[in-house]
Formats: C-alpha cells, sequence, structure tokens
C-alpha cells in the first residue's frame, strides 16, 4: 500500500499528465479563440493602448483580461494570455485537489479533480480571449481559501479577501461570490447576536446592490429590461420581434426599475423566470447535437442528484452550504436577466457541485467540524 506522501504524489503525477493532455488537444484544435466576446475585450485593450478611457465604466469588472491581452499585444499576439490562464488553471486544479484530499481522501480527491479536468466544456476557455478561464480559477482558489479547515491567520485572510477583489475585476458576477459569503456568513456566525448579524448584513448588502445599480446605469449597450421586452430565455436569442407593452417606471435601467417591472407584470415574470429556470438546470441547448447534451446530461445531473441528496441527508457542511449560496445567486441573475448561449453561467458552478457531491461518501462517522446544524 502507498504511503501518503507517495500517494499524493502519485496520484498528481497522474492528474497533471491527464490536464497536460486535455490542454493539448484543446489548443491544437481549437487555436486562440478571438471571435465573440474576446472582440471587446480586444477593443478595450486597444483603448488602454493609446490611453483612452473604456467605453464604459463596466469594463473596469473585466479588467485582468484587458491588462493582460494589453500586454500581450506587446508581443504580437495573444500567447500570453493562453499561458496565464493555463498557469492560473493547473495552479487552481492543485488547490482544488488539496482542498479535497484533507476534507475526504486521497482517492475521492483524485477522482473529483478527474472530473473536473476532463469536463471540457469548463476547461475549453483556457484557450478563449474571455475572462472565464481567470474567473473560473480565482473562484476556485477563493472558496477553497474561505472554506478551508486550516488555521486561520491574517496574513491568510489578507490574500482571500485580494483574490475576492480579483474576482469583482475580472467579471461583474464577481459580485456574486460576495453575495454568496455575505449570505454564507449570515448562517456561519450563529454564535453572534441577531442584531450583530443582521447589521453585518444589511451594511454590505447595500453597498453591493449600490455598485449594482451603478453598474446597471453606466450604459456601455447595457438594457436591462431588453430580456422581458423581447423575452430572452437565452441571452440575444430574443422570442418576440417587436417589444411588448409592459409597466416600467422612468428609470427601468436600475434596481428600483427592475423591481417596478416584477411587481406589475408579475405573471410575465414568473413565465419568463420558469422557462430560464428549465434552460439554467437544465443545460441542454437546441443547437446541441444529440451526442452534446447526452454527454451533458450523463456528467451534471448526477452532481444535481448528489446535492439533492445531501440536503435531504441534513448534513450541511461549510461546502455545501456555499455551494447552494452561490447557486441561488446565479440561479436568481439568471432569472433576472436571461441565460448564456453556451451555459457559461453555469459551468462557474462545476467545481462546487463535484466537491459537493463527493461528500455524499464522507462516512459520517467522521468528525467535521465544518458541519453547521442550521436545521435542528
Amino acid at each position: 500500500m502507498l504511503q501518503p506522501q507517495k500517494s499524493e504524489k502519485y496520484f498528481l503525477s497522474i492528474l497533471i499528465v491527464v490536464w497536460m493532455v486535455v490542454q493539448s488537444v484543446l489548443w491544437i484544435n481549437n487555436g486562440i479563440y478571438v471571435q465573440g466576446e474576446a472582440l471587446r475585450i480586444i477593443r478595450e485593450a486597444n483603448y488602454l493602448h493609446v490611453s483612452t478611457p473604456f467605453s464604459s465604466p463596466i469594463y473596469f469588472t473585466y479588467l485582468t483580461e484587458i491588462l493582460l491581452t494589453h500586454l500581450s499585444m506587446h508581443f504580437g499576439g495573444y500567447t500570453l494570455n493562453v499561458i496565464v490562464h493555463l498557469v492560473l488553471n493547473l495552479t487552481a486544479t492543485i488547490v482544488f485537489f488539496n482542498f479535497l484530499k484533507k476534507r475526504l481522501s486521497y482517492t475521492l480527491a483524485f477522482v473529483g479533480t478527474l472530473l473536473l479536468i476532463i469536463c471540457l466544456p469548463y476547461q475549453l476557455y483556457n484557450t478563449f480571449l474571455y475572462t472565464e478561464s481567470i474567473f473560473f480559477s480565482l473562484s476556485i482558489v477563493y472558496a477553497c481559501l474561505l472554506l478551508s479547515d486550516d488555521k486561520r491567520s491574517g496574513g491568510r485572510l489578507a490574500i482571500t479577501i485580494l483574490v475576492l477583489i480579483l474576482l469583482c475585476l475580472t467579471r461583474p458576477s464577481g459580485f456574486f461570490f460576495v453575495l454568496a459569503t455575505i449570505i454564507y456568513g449570515f448562517y456561519r456566525a450563529k454564535s453572534v447576536h441577531i442584531a450583530v448579524r443582521l447589521l453585518l448584513f444589511t451594511i454590505p448588502v447595500t453597498l453591493v446592490l449600490w455598485i449594482v445599480n451603478y453598474g446597471m446605469q453606466t450604459g456601455g449597450g447595457i438594457d436591462i429590461m431588453e430580456p422581458f421586452l423581447r423575452e430572452h430565455i437565452i441571452c440575444d436569442q430574443p422570442l418576440q420581434t417587436d417589444k411588448l407593452a409592459l409597466q416600467l417606471n422612468e428609470n427601468p435601467n436600475s434596481i428600483s426599475g427592475l423591481i417596478y417591472y416584477i411587481t406589475h407584470n408579475f405573471s410575465h415574470f414568473i413565465s419568463l423566470a420558469a422557462k430560464k429556470t428549465v434552460a439554467f438546470f437544465g443545460l441542454v441547448r437546441p443547437w446541441y447535437s444529440t451526442l452534446h447534451n447526452v454527454l451533458l446530461a450523463m456528467f451534471f445531473y448526477p452532481l444535481f442528484f448528489g446535492l439533492v441528496f445531501q440536503i435531504f441527508r441534513k448534513r450541511f457542511s461549510n461546502l455545501l452550504l456555499f455551494t447552494l449560496m452561490i447557486i441561488f445567486v446565479y440561479w436568481v441573475f439568471v432569472m433576472l436577466s436571461c441565460d448564456e448561449w453556451h451555459n457559461r453561467f453555469f459551468l462557474t458552478l462545476t467545481p462546487f457541485l463535484i466537491a459537493s457531491m463527493l461528500e455524499i461518501f464522507k462516512p459520517l462517522t467522521t468528525k467535521d467540524n465544518s458541519n453547521i446544524s442550521i436545521l435542528k
């Protein structure tokens, strides 16, 4: 039988080899993808290159990829983007393995990390000039820092906060992690007086909502009401040719405008929300091949069942609780806007779903200081 140190090296060696094969195949097969959202990143990087302001303040929440692209341009291409993506991805993969190893076992850590590596839709964005690759990697590192049972320290807290800030400077959905963390912290701090907990909950949520509200009004081609007026289940795929005659207030591009729409067009909102929920959790798309949809279902649906099983088992670890929080925030966002063409919103959840599912195989007799008795 392998010793623990040898087991770790053995498992990691296999995982790194598989990781190299997957990334090589994707890069060789797809090259560096510079269409779609990448065009906006390149455009804003060019503005930076000539010392021109971004076309909208919203692009400060895409800053990491824009800065990386700006730097990569000095080398006459975008290879640097992919190299940085891959380095961060490998780092996050190893962090994920170590996190699972400490919580579960070497074997389960190996299985979970292998599942993450072979999830091609998730890994695909490493060769894209999109923000997803950096965002996916940072989200893993952040969650592992936040949820780790290791001894807390000021330095560790500073690094955790720094990674969270970088998440917010990589994609606007970084603020979803801020919200999920606030909700998670509210439940975790059960020993704190409820009045203090509510205060610590309300202040940061108010700040986040203020930032979101500001972002909604910055322009840049963003129309918050468009997904409702033309019924976008999938973003940029309207079901209606003409805008519907809905009741809107004077400032629809705001949180108050969104609330006004929901309260004054509730049946319409609920109908769209149900369809968006099916699209978000269902994952399959009519433009995918049958084989593609089957493989998506075979990979992700067992993770759903594992998550539901964990909920019914009522063994709420800090990992499961945070997973539920981040799923909830993303789900609400999709209902209030639209789902992404290639499931990019959902793919962020992949490592959390995998890790939560694997906790099923953690013996109930195992001591786990991260358990939270919120249903007792």
